[in-house]
């Protein structure tokens, strides 16, 4: 799996032994400030290199030289899952058709709106639920008890 798109809690939960090497760095870097690249935190631990990359491969942010774990992202994303997104009633009739398997244009067709405004209601689903693909949404869709399986 690409870290792309890896939460925090997915990261920690793979990571077993590692991840808890890493929570007292990850913690200096939300306590400084500071933006730490996996070069430099394999610097402080030479016989733990597998902890900087484990850091840099499942936190990254990318700019031209190197992957960074930078605090506001990580604080961010860990905020995000303290409060469940909440879908309007427009959103949730959107998830019933398509986690039924109904298409763009026949939902489109039903509701009386355009093709584009429907993409965007589901774009802005898969967005607010950190969803990404139809089964996902399915998924989500039986588990809330949405539709049945």
């Amino acid at each position: 799996m690409s870290p792309c798109g890896t939460t925090w809690v997915k990261a920690f939960a793979a990571a077993g032994d590692v991840a808890l090497q890493a929570e007292p760095i990850l913690q200096s870097v939300f306590d400084t400030g500071k933006v730490i690249s996996g070069f430099e935190i394999t610097g402080k631990l030479p016989k733990r290199r597998d902890v900087g990359h484990w850091i840099a491969t499942y936190f990254p942010i990318r700019d031209a030289r190197e992957k960074i774990i930078q605090v506001g992202v990580l604080s961010a994303e860990i905020a995000s899952h303290s409060q469940p997104a909440t879908l309007s009633e427009r959103e949730r009739e959107i998830v019933t058709f398509l986690a039924n398997g109904i298409s763009t244009k026949e939902v489109a067709s039903i509701l009386g709106i355009s093709v584009k405004t429907v993409e965007s209601h589901r774009a802005r689903i898969f967005f607010k639920l950190k969803l990404d693909s139809v089964a996902s949404l399915v998924r989500y869709a039986i588990r809330t008890k949405m539709v049945e399986p």
